[in-house]
């Protein structure tokens, strides 16, 4: 039997991808392959950056996959994948964990984002391999060297595109600015690091009441803005994978983690921990 997890968008859902790795491959005693081909697309803007974390992770290309392609090629490819018999699917839409899936060939297909399979493992799988890129080992030393650091993370950018727009809101001005209270009501003095794919934004919209640092964005593995926010004491997280890896992997007792009650418009489901503080702010789209 051969196993195949697909890998695929930023690298907070390829963390979660890398848990349900290690789920299906204690589940089977099996290693499993990562399918990466989605990152070939020459229209995607997103990178394979697992490697990280798991150095030489292991590759597996089926022929015929329809991911990264486009138009007539695409839907050719997605007739003949649909019909290949010893290639056994499975899609997250439709997985149950109870179910042993058999076949030559198992390929799961998701997102998987959910603690479920994160917090039985040793949070060291989820640890970088190698240094930190030299440009941030600054704003390391920022976060060290205050008393009190709370990572605040600002997601916007795809979430405006036409492909989430209708399903993930934002968290906007509002959102944050009961968070940071939220937070200030129960540590007093605290230094904001703002980590945000739109830095302009939130130097224009939110106002800080406490000292604030905005983390630079460099052309480096996104992951390591991920380390940074965990370094950070305590956390305000958006409703994105992103920094709910920050706050997750900061393992140390009594942090606070503020987030949103919902992840997306059309659910009431959150990634929240119970024992994080949910902020009751709607989304806005």
């Amino acid at each position: 039997m051969k196993i195949i997890v697909k890998l695929s968008s930023g690298i907070g859902n390829q963390l979660f991808m890398l848990a349900f790795y290690k789920h299906i491959e204690g589940k089977y005693g099996v290693r499993p392959y990562f399918d990466d081909k989605y990152f070939q697309d020459k229209d995607n803007i997103r990178k394979p950056e697992l490697a990280v974390v798991m150095p030489d992770y292991p590759v597996c290309h089926l022929p015929f996959n329809p991911a990264g392609e486009h138009h007539l090629k695409r839907k050719c490819y997605e007739w003949v994948w649909s019909h290949m018999p010893f290639v056994t699917r499975i899609s997250e839409d439709c997985y149950n964990d109870d179910t042993t899936y058999r076949g030559r060939l198992l390929y799961f297909d998701g997102y998987w984002q959910t603690p479920r399979y994160v917090e039985d493992l040793d949070r060291s799988l989820f640890m970088p391999v190698g240094d930190m890129p030299a440009v941030l080992a600054t704003e390391r030393e920022h976060i060290r060297k205050a008393a009190t650091p709370v990572s605040l993370h600002v997601r916007r950018g795809d979430y405006f595109t036409p492909q989430y727009i209708d399903r993930f809101g934002v968290c906007d001005e509002a959102y944050y600015q009961q968070a940071m209270e939220a937070i200030e009501a129960q540590l007093g003095q605290v230094t904001y690091f703002v980590f945000s794919d739109d830095l302009p934004w939130v130097q224009q919209h939110l106002t800080f009441r406490q000292p604030v640092h905005y983390v630079a964005n460099y052309d480096v593995n996104s992951y390591w803005y991920i380390h940074l926010m965990s370094l950070c004491r305590h956390h305000i997280i958006s409703n994105s994978t992103f920094s709910w890896w920050g706050a997750y992997l900061d393992d140390r007792e009594g942090k606070l983690v503020v987030g949103p009650s919902r992840w997306t418009l059309d659910s009431e489901r959150t990634l929240m921990l119970e024992k994080w503080e949910k902020v009751i702010i709607p989304l806005s789209s």
